[in-house]
């Protein structure tokens, strides 16, 4: 009979274990004040990537805790992420509105602000962040986004500066300040930034063809001599360095001379000695095409003394 009542009370002890067990649990969930967990709800959700669903609880959040800014800042995140975009500004202005030291939420509110394209109002959001977390690559690296987004190049290349003496074995961040010192027309500056993209990463692609368009269109280059120019700028030279040879009478007349001159025909020195211009000569009678019937008046006067014979001016014959 012992060793059953021992069972039996060992098994009721467990029970009452499991029990007690449970009514603390039960206990520690109905003390835990409704905004809390609705907060804490939200935030699980979001870590586990279901943004639509985490909506709810942290806009009960919100309600049941309108001082909270990382309530406000979760509910944006959850519909930044969700696609809402307006909801998610909201959220995070909120966020900043009551409490202006979050520096989740300016992070949150300038990537934002980038994917709406205002770069200009995600600038001074990046430029609060980096002030209060100097040592935040990323936000560096946003901030210089949205300043070349912007057309603020001197300050970009600043931005992007800082993010290299931070971590400078970032191949893709001195591929993009070679770009942004090619847009400020420093060429040679951009040309030795997309090497040391290259040299930080053997064979990364983007650096190397924006070196190569920078060194090929961009840099001076000395010409490169081919064949045949060569073969030409060798004869020219060897032309240049020969002595001239001087013509002596008996060169002229030899018969191996190339150069044969025909004898020229003297020049006349004065006027008197010119040729004269030959001209047609002129007919002795004009022909029948040239000849004009004569007014009547002039045919008596222009008769022949011979009545018998007509003249060849007059017509009819008297």
């Amino acid at each position: 009979m012992l060793p059953t009542v021992t069972m039996l009370t060992n098994q009721k002890c467990a029970a009452a274990g499991r029990l007690l067990a449970l009514l603390l649990l039960a206990t520690l969930a109905g003390c835990t004040p409704p905004g809390p967990r609705a907060l804490l709800t939200g935030e699980r959700l979001i870590q586990e990537g279901k943004f639509n669903e985490a909506i709810a609880p942290l806009t009960e959040a919100t309600v049941l805790l309108p001082r909270n800014a990382q309530a406000w800042n979760h509910l944006g995140l959850a519909s930044h992420n969700a696609g809402r975009a307006n909801d998610a500004l909201r959220a995070y202005r909120k966020a900043l509105d009551v409490d202006v030291n979050l520096a989740a939420a300016r992070f949150n509110l300038g990537c934002l602000l980038l994917e709406i394209n205002q770069p200009g109002a995600a600038v001074s959001e990046f430029a609060a962040y980096t002030i209060s977390q100097p040592k935040a690559v990323d936000g560096w690296l946003k901030r210089a986004r949205a300043e070349l987004l912007a057309r603020q190049f001197d300050a970009a290349e600043k931005s992007y500066k800082a993010a290299l003496a931070l971590n400078p074995k970032q191949p893709e961040v001195w591929n993009t300040l070679g770009i942004v010192q090619l847009y400020r027309n420093r060429v040679s500056d951009s040309f030795q930034a997309f090497n040391q993209g290259v040299q930080q990463q053997s064979g990364y692609a983007p650096a190397l063809f924006n070196a190569a368009l920078v060194s090929h269109f961009y840099l001076p280059r000395r010409p490169v001599d081919t064949g045949p120019s060569r073969w030409r700028n060798t004869r020219r030279s060897s032309r240049s360095t020969r002595p001239p040879t001087i013509s002596t009478p008996s060169s002229r007349s030899s018969p191996t001379s190339k150069r044969t001159s025909r004898p020229s025909r003297p020049r006349p020195r004065s006027s008197s000695h010119q040729r004269p211009i030959r001209r047609p000569p002129w007919p002795s009678r004009p022909s029948r095409n040239h000849r004009r019937c004569p007014s009547p008046s002039s045919r008596s006067s222009r008769r022949s003394p011979n009545p018998s014979r007509p003249s060849p001016w007059s017509w009819p014959p008297s």
